[in-house]
């Protein structure tokens, strides 16, 4: 029988991380239906290979939450020279409440927001652009409301779309693999620009798209179509990847089918020689039927002949034990294996652009002046 095509590797995997993708604060109803539909997803996914001729001999064997231990790291190119680590950065288990970011502090310039073809924009009332009118951009897929709160604090410098689908990896994915799915967004985003400067020049100066849980299945579609429109990408605990179907899966890197990556290899080739801004956290949140986040990571470091570097986490329930840190390449390792430790990393979302986008952002502008 012949091998499954991509296609149906991709469905099997949209349908199969359902329960990676909770909803926060007041939907942890929603939160609760998808825990449910963890142990389903995982059948799912077992019956669409065996349809094939296949079947992933471990998927049962998925370690339990207390055992999330991440893979050995990958061996490291006698080429690569990480960067100095930043400073230790605030406890996050003090920075979540049971399932989201705290209300921020920081002052909120945003203007109400403004619909678009797809999600919600927030621009800064005043300013906010250069004096060509750009500005620079975040497209944020899941949790859009949470993630508000979280951006709050670049609200007079940076214009935020919050989008959410669904659930599913798929419910991402799926609409955005039609081109004119993102042509239209950035042509209602620019529209949106100019409505409320005023002004016609008003443009996309930088684009960077974030994405937490689910909410990841946007990034790889859209890299196969608009790389070149993209500058920056964070992506929060959401990299999955499914198994190899053509042996017995061990559970560790390994084993992980690796076209569900290339976008993102390409992207971070890129960002290693620091002509994009790319970065990538995880948790140790366990899976069934797929690759967690912590093992399709170390695949990544993998391909891209990278070795992990420890980190202090101290006490902070939810801390970096590990970091790789070149060119415009970040990837963060954090403790925690279950629904909290998940929606921590979402709040990661303030510290990856303060410390890594926004800067990067800022010198790649001063360089094309």
């Amino acid at each position: 029988m012949s091998e499954p095509d991509e296609r149906t590797q991709d469905e099997a995997l949209d349908e199969s991380t359902e329960a990676r993708s909770p909803a926060l604060a007041s939907d942890a109803e929603v939160y609760r239906r998808a825990l449910l539909v963890l142990g389903v997803g995982a059948l799912i996914l077992a019956a669409l290979v065996g349809i094939r001729g296949r079947s992933i001999a471990r998927a049962s064997q998925a370690p339990e939450p207390s055992v999330a231990a991440p893979s050995p790291p990958p061996a490291t190119s006698p080429s690569a020279t990480p960067d100095a680590p930043a400073s230790a950065p605030p406890r996050l288990d003090q920075r979540v409440g049971r399932c989201g970011p705290l209300d921020p502090t920081a002052p909120d310039h945003f203007a109400e927001p403004r619909e678009l073809s797809l999600g919600q924009v927030w621009i800064p009332r005043e300013g906010g652009h250069d004096a060509d009118f750009g500005y620079d951009v975040l497209i944020h897929f899941h949790g859009h409301k949470p993630a508000r709160k979280i951006v709050q604090p670049f609200s007079d410098r940076l214009v935020y779309v919050g989008i959410d689908l669904g659930t599913l990896t798929g419910d991402y994915s799926k609409p955005l693999s039609k081109e004119e799915t993102f042509l239209d967004l950035q042509h209602s985003l620019r529209l949106a620009l100019q409505k409320h400067s005023g002004n016609e020049k008003a443009h996309v100066r930088s684009l960077t798209l974030s994405g937490w849980s689910a909410g990841v299945g946007a990034i790889p579609t859209l890299l196969k179509r608009f790389s070149a429109d993209i500058d920056a990408l964070i992506l929060l605990d959401g990299l999955h990847a499914g198994w190899k179907l053509d042996k017995p899966t061990d559970g560790t890197a390994a084993s992980v089918e690796v076209h569900y990556l290339t976008p993102v290899i390409s992207f971070a080739k890129q960002a290693l020689a620091n002509q994009k801004s790319l970065v990538i956290t995880h948790s140790e949140v366990p899976t069934e039927g797929y690759a967690p986040t912590h093992v399709t990571a170390d695949r990544l470091l993998e391909a891209l002949e990278l070795r992990r570097q420890p980190f202090d986490p101290g006490a902070d329930e939810f801390g970096r034990f590990s970091y790789v840190q070149q060119g415009g390449f970040t990837l963060w390792a954090h403790h925690g294996s279950e629904e909290r430790g998940h929606c921590a990393q979402l709040v990661l979302l303030q510290d990856a652009l303060q410390q890594r986008v926004l800067p990067w952002l800022e010198s790649h502008h001063s360089g094309r002046q």
